[in-house]
């Protein structure tokens, strides 16, 4: 286990702290995450951004990149590459001509239907070890720490 620990350390002592380990586990889990979205051709930022989209039916640019904590030169990049990919699309709004909204492609919508999964089979791989008694603490203390920040 401490040999596995300091394989995935990549800086000095990083598994020795509670934010390294947190870190460490953290970007495993992405890494697994991006491996298996390769699948659907999303990155971590795309699916999310996926999501976002399906669980709001939509928006526009602006919207998506307040509701994502993005800027809107980054979201704009964002939105031609999945749009390139054919899972949104921009659709002008019937109402105002200078609105142009976003939507899923029915590629986005099978996409944003699998992607809960995908990030659920993550989540039971990295608990496989524990009995319901342990992920119930694990995440006490997560809470905890969340509530000391």
């Amino acid at each position: 286990m401490e040999e596995s620990l300091d394989q995935n350390s990549q800086v000095i002592g990083e598994s020795d702290h509670v934010f390294g380990l947190i870190k460490t586990v953290r970007k495993q889990m992405r890494a697994e995450i991006d491996r298996r979205m390769e699948a659907l051709a999303l990155t971590d930022a795309q699916w999310r951004l996926v999501l976002l989209l399906a669980d709001g039916g939509g928006g526009t640019a602006s919207e998506l990149a307040r509701r994502s904590m993005q800027s809107s030169g980054g979201m704009t990049r964002a939105i031609d590459r999945l749009e390139s990919k054919g899972i949104i699309r921009r659709v002008r709004s019937n109402e105002d001509r200078r609105v142009v909204n976003l939507e899923l492609t029915d590629k986005g919508h099978f996409a944003a239907n699998r992607v809960p999964a995908i990030v659920h089979e993550v989540n039971e791989q990295v608990l496989m070890d524990f009995n319901a008694e342990d992920v119930k603490l694990l995440k006490g203390y997560l809470l905890r720490i969340l509530t000391t920040l």
